[in-house]
């Protein structure tokens, strides 16, 4: 049997087989890759936690053990208080990442958040917010749903300053916590133009609700969303241009739209529509920026989106091409590669259809775990600038997807940092080492 690995597929329990040599284009000899609580706690936590970004906990392990996944966005807009600016907190945390407990006849879960906002310039200027929620389900598999989320909405209103804008949500049952840190810089508003962080939407006439919102953690999009801002600062009756356009991860812009309008008042709410087509497949962002006379400002948002696994849409597909050489032949992945618009994607639809496990339906799950396990590579293992996916460990996990057992040990010297991958079914270990402790861990050995 020749040298290879395989694609573990989890939702259809089906393993396909891949050649080495058309993994890594090369022949089966080398395996060489391209270098490349209480409140005192809370509020403790609040005013001396810094420099935190997206849930880390290194200073907090003897209070919390582990970490709570959430999503979070952080938008502005004009206060109630003239000259004040409310500054929006949007917190979600899905059912699945809760720890539901059985009282009675139902399963329940418990969700705290903690706001605080202080200004750089005086850290005793501090406001704080403490919200909580609590779930109730009537059977276990609600409560491990993908689909549902608690979701936090609030607003805390301060004046023009530059700002620190926390977010602490807790687990009450499994004491999990999540952190979350944003710098403002809030102007004057209306001096002259201001446009404020916008929140997507479900419609053009929806406000800032439950709702409303569209889902932090949304990445496939089937039907039109808004961008929903505010400005303020215009001058009544005088034209307000909007440029807004969507760029995509390498900072091309892949769409881009132009509104011309007269408001009749300073301050202004507006929608501005995204479809499906118009948002860039990976990540991406939206642009705006509005202009009056010789006023200008602008705003913007981070999007992802993926791709919409039905034979349906055409969507552009270059952002998905990349990882395809690992699995792909090779001279397949220089045709596709090479291919533009309607016939990049005709290959591209045609190499899955081919390999789709269940040929009655236009649902791919082998083509959704492949990618899934690209994004999961991209989030675990990214160095640097580099992609998660074109690292040694990355391409590895996207290959077998996670290993069984990973242990790490030091050098003699204690200045390498060993990583061991273990696959037990499959008999294979891989062995990366880190040489500066930097994260940079490169692939030692392959198949033993």
């Amino acid at each position: 049997m020749p040298h290879g690995v395989v694609i573990y597929c989890r939702q259809v329990n089906q393993i396909i087989f891949f050649p080495l040599a058309q993994i890594f284009n090369m022949d089966y000899s080398g395996m060489k890759f391209q270098n490349s609580v209480n409140k005192i706690l809370l509020l403790f936590i609040v005013l001396t936690f810094t420099g935190c970004n997206q849930g880390r906990l290194a200073h907090f392990k003897q209070f919390y053990s582990t970490r709570l996944n959430a999503a979070y966005h952080i938008a502005t807009g004009s206060g109630e208080k003239p000259g004040f600016v409310k500054i929006i907190f949007i917190t979600e945390v899905k059912y699945k990442d809760l720890l539901f407990i059985q009282t009675d006849s139902v399963f329940r879960a418990e969700v705290k958040l903690t706001l605080a906002v202080n200004s750089t310039k005086d850290k005793l200027k501090t406001k704080i917010r403490d919200r909580q929620k609590k779930i109730e389900v009537a059977s276990f598999p609600e409560a491990i749903g993908d689909d549902k989320y608690v979701r936090f909405i609030e607003a805390i209103e301060v004046e023009p300053d530059e700002y620190n804008a926390r977010v602490m949500v807790t687990d009450g049952n499994a004491k999990s916590l999540g952190l979350y840190l944003h710098k403002i810089e809030l102007t004057e508003i209306g001096k002259p133009l201001t446009v404020f962080d916008p929140v997507l939407v479900q419609d053009s006439l929806a406000m800032l609700s439950q709702e409303s919102i569209v889902p932090l953690d949304q990445k496939v999009y089937s039907k039109p969303i808004f961008a929903m801002l505010q400005i303020a600062g215009i001058e009544p009756e005088e034209e307000l241009v909007l440029d807004y356009n969507v760029r995509d991860h390498q900072k091309k812009i892949f769409f881009k739209n132009q509104i011309s309008t007269r408001c009749s008042t300073s301050v202004g709410n507006f929608w501005l529509r995204l479809s499906p087509e118009n948002i860039a497949l990976g990540a991406s962002t939206l642009h705006i920026s509005a202009s009056q006379g010789t006023a200008s400002d602008s705003s913007k948002i981070r999007l992802y989106s993926q791709y919409n696994f039905t034979d349906k849409q055409l969507q552009n597909i270059s952002f998905l091409v990349e990882p395809l050489k690992l699995i792909m032949p090779k001279n397949e992945w220089k045709a596709l590669s090479k291919a533009e618009g309607e016939e990049q994607n005709n290959l591209f639809k045609k190499f899955w259809k081919d390999r789709n496990p269940d040929k009655h339906s236009d649902k791919n799950m082998l083509l959704e775990e492949f990618f899934y396990r690209v994004e999961d590579a991209n989030r675990r293992f990214r160095f640097g600038s580099m992609d998660g996916w074109r690292t040694d460990r990355g391409r590895i996990y996207l290959i077998n997807g996670p290993p069984d057992n990973v242990r790490h040990q030091y050098s003699q010297s204690r200045q390498a940092v060993y990583e061991i991958w273990e696959y037990r079914e499959q008999g294979i270990t891989y062995y990366f080492r880190d040489d500066y402790g930097n994260g940079d861990y490169r692939l030692m050995t392959g198949i033993l």
